[in-house]
C-alpha cells in the first residue's frame, strides 16, 4: 500500500458514533472511495462509496470539498485500531492511515475545571486529521451540549478573546450534516506542519452562519490583521474555501516559513462581536537532525541500525526511510513495524530495551547515505533520529587476470597481510565473495604457502568450465581488502596457438630485419 503524508487520528467514546473525514487530492472526485482495515484485502473492505450504507457504516463523498466521510455507529472498544481511507486508481490505490481510539463513557468533569484536549467531557469527540496533500495535523475538539438550545458567549475581539458556540448534535442520519463544534479554548485547533510545505486549517461554524463572511486573522484581529476572507478567495499565500454543506471553511497556507508559527483566529462576520475559534500553528524545519549516528558497513555484508525511543512510545508505530525530510518519511518508508520484512530490510522492535533495530543485508555501495528512524506521535509531529550509513567497497588487495589452456596447468599467486600467515586458506569461485563455491575439496586445485604473505594456487589439467571469477584469502574471516580477485579465462590449444601466431610472426619479422641490417652494415 502507498500511504499518504497524512495521518488521521479519531477519538470517540463507546456506544456513540464517530466520523472519519478523509480528504483527497483534486482529480479523484469521481473515483471510488472506501474504508478498510488490516491489509485492505478483499474481506477487509468495510464500506465503499458505491454502497453508501452498510449496517454499522455509512459513507458520503463531498466532491466539492474533496473530502469523503465515513460514520461508524455504536462504536465499541474493540473497534479501536488502524484503518485506511482509500481511493481507487489505476495501479496502487492511494491510502491515508486512520488511527481510531475508543474510550469507555466517563462522568462529566466539574464545570470549573480547566479542560484539555486529552481530558474532554464524556459527551465529546475529538477528531484529529492530517490532509492528504499537506503536511499538517489538525486536532479539533467537539462537545455535545445537554440541551437543544443555542448558547453563545462572546468576549472582546482580541488574541485572548475566545468564543463558545454550543449547539446540540445533529439528529439526522444524513451525512451532509456536520457535527456540532465548540469554538473556545476547549475546542482549540492545533495545526502541525513543516517549513516549505502547505497546511490546511479547517474551521467549523454553527448553523445559521452559512451566508456570513468568514476569515482567518492573527495578532489582535484588526482590519490589517485579516489574512484572507471568503470575499477574497485568494491572497498571495492564502486560499480560502467555504463548504456550506458541512459548515466548515478551510484556509490553506502555502510555502510555510518558521515565522508563520503562532496563534491565529478563525472568524465569522456578524452583527456585534464576531465569534472566533483559536488556532495554534506549530512548525518545524523539514530536516533532521542536529546529531547523526554514523554507521559503517561492508559491501555485500549486512549492517544493523539501532533506533532508540522514549518509554511512552513503546506501542507507537515505527518506520524507517531514506533521506532527510521528516514530512515525507512515512510515505517513503522502506520498512515499518507493521511490515517487518521487506526485501533486504528487516525491522525488529525490542520494547524492553526501548529501541527498534533495522537490519540491511547484501549491502551495496548505493546504500550509502542518510536515513531517518521515525516514531509516530498521536498528538504532535512524529519524532525522528538520523543515521548516516557508509558502505565500504569490499574488493580487493589485488585483481589478477590469468589465461590458461585446456589440458595444461596454471599457477597464480594470492597475496595477503603477514598477520594472516597462519590463518585458514580459502579459494572459492563465484561472482560475489560472500556467495561463492568452495574449491578447496577439488582434486585438481592445490594451495600452498609460497612466501610469508603469499598463497600459491595451482590448477592442473584445465577444463573449459574452469574459467570465471575466483576469490582467495588467508585469514579468520572475510573483511574489506582481505581478498584477491582473480579472473581466469581458458582457451583450447588450437585457439591458444592462433593467439600465439601473431607473436611468432612478429618475432620472425624482427629477426629478418636484424639480419638485413647486419648484412648492409658489413658491406659498408
Amino acid at each position: 500500500m502507498r500511504s499518504s503524508e497524512g495521518l488521521i487520528h479519531v477519538f470517540g467514546y463507546e456506544g456513540r458514533d464517530v466520523r472519519v473525514y478523509c480528504p483527497y487530492s483534486q482529480g479523484y472526485e469521481t473515483h471510488q472511495k472506501y474504508l478498510c482495515k488490516n491489509l485492505c484485502g478483499y474481506w477487509d473492505y468495510l464500506i465503499t462509496s458505491s454502497e453508501k450504507n452498510k449496517t454499522k457504516y455509512s459513507i458520503y463523498d463531498d466532491e466539492k470539498t474533496k473530502v469523503f466521510t465515513v460514520i461508524i455507529s455504536d462504536v465499541r472498544v474493540d473497534d479501536a485500531g488502524k484503518y485506511w481511507c482509500g481511493v481507487t486508481i489505476l495501479g496502487k490505490d492511494l491510502y491515508t492511515e486512520v488511527k481510531l481510539e475508543v474510550q469507555p463513557e466517563k462522568e462529566e468533569h466539574n464545570a470549573g475545571r480547566e479542560k484539555k484536549l486529552e481530558d474532554l467531557p464524556a459527551h465529546s469527540t475529538t477528531a484529529v486529521y492530517q490532509h492528504q496533500n499537506s503536511t499538517m495535523r489538525t486536532i479539533i475538539a467537539a462537545t455535545s451540549p445537554v440541551s437543544e438550545e443555542l448558547t453563545e458567549v462572546y468576549q472582546p475581539q482580541s488574541t485572548t478573546g475566545k468564543t463558545i458556540i454550543t449547539t446540540a448534535p445533529p439528529v439526522s442520519e444524513e451525512l451532509s450534516e456536520a457535527p456540532s463544534w465548540v469554538s473556545s479554548v476547549e475546542g482549540l485547533i492545533h495545526v502541525f506542519g513543516y517549513e516549505g510545505r502547505d497546511v490546511r486549517i479547517s474551521c467549523p461554524y454553527d448553523r445559521g452562519f452559512e451566508d456570513h463572511e468568514k476569515y482567518l486573522c492573527n495578532n489582535d484581529c484588526g482590519y490589517s490583521d485579516v489574512l484572507v476572507r471568503t470575499t477574497q478567495k485568494t491572497k498571495t499565500r492564502y486560499f480560502i474555501h467555504d463548504d456550506k454543506t458541512r459548515r466548515v471553511f478551510t484556509v490553506t497556507i502555502s510555502d510555510l516559513h518558521l515565522k508563520d508559527a503562532g496563534k491565529y483566529l478563525c472568524g465569522v462576520t456578524r452583527l456585534g462581536k464576531d465569534p472566533f475559534t483559536e488556532v495554534k500553528l506549530e512548525l518545524k524545519p523539514d530536516r533532521c537532525c542536529n546529531t547523526l549516528n554514523k554507521i559503517h558497513g561492508d559491501e555485500e555484508g549486512s549492517v544493523s541500525i539501532s533506533c532508540p525511543y522514549e518509554p511512552q512510545c513503546q506501542n507507537n508505530f515505527k518506520f524507517f526511510c531514506r533521506g532527510n525530510h521528516p514530512s515525507t518519511c512515512l510515505q517513503q518508508a522502506v520498512i515499518t513495524s507493521k511490515n517487518r520484512q521487506r526485501g533486504r530490510f528487516r525491522l525488529m522492535d525490542d520494547r524492553k530495551s526501548r529501541k527498534f533495530v533495522v537490519t540491511i543485508s547484501n549491502l551495496t555501495l548505493n546504500d550509502s547515505g542518510l536515513y531517518l528512524c521515525g516514531v509516530q506521535r498521536n498528538s504532535s509531529l512524529d519524532v525522528f533520529s538520523a543515521v548516516q550509513l557508509e558502505v565500504k567497497e569490499r574488493c580487493c588487495v589485488k585483481t589478477i587476470n590469468i589465461r590458461g589452456v585446456v589440458g595444461k596447468p596454471v599457477t597464480f599467486q594470492c597475496r595477503y597481510p603477514p598477520q594472516h600467515n597462519n590463518g585458514t586458506m580459502l579459494l572459492c569461485k563465484g561472482d560475489l565473495a560472500n556467495n561463492c563455491k568452495d574449491m578447496m575439496d577439488q582434486s585438481r586445485f592445490t594451495l600452498t604457502n609460497a612466501s610469508p604473505n603469499s598463497l600459491s594456487v595451482t590448477i592442473t589439467k584445465l577444463e573449459a568450465g574452469d574459467g570465471g571469477t575466483y576469490w582467495c584469502r588467508s585469514g579468520p574471516e572475510s573483511s574489506v581488502g582481505n581478498y584477491t580477485h582473480i579472473h581466469l579465462s581458458v582457451a583450447d590449444e588450437a585457439h591458444h596457438a592462433l593467439l600465439a601466431l601473431p607473436a611468432v610472426l612478429l618475432l620472425l619479422v624482427i629477426i629478418v630485419l636484424v639480419l638485413v641490417y647486419k648484412k648492409k652494415y658489413h658491406k659498408k
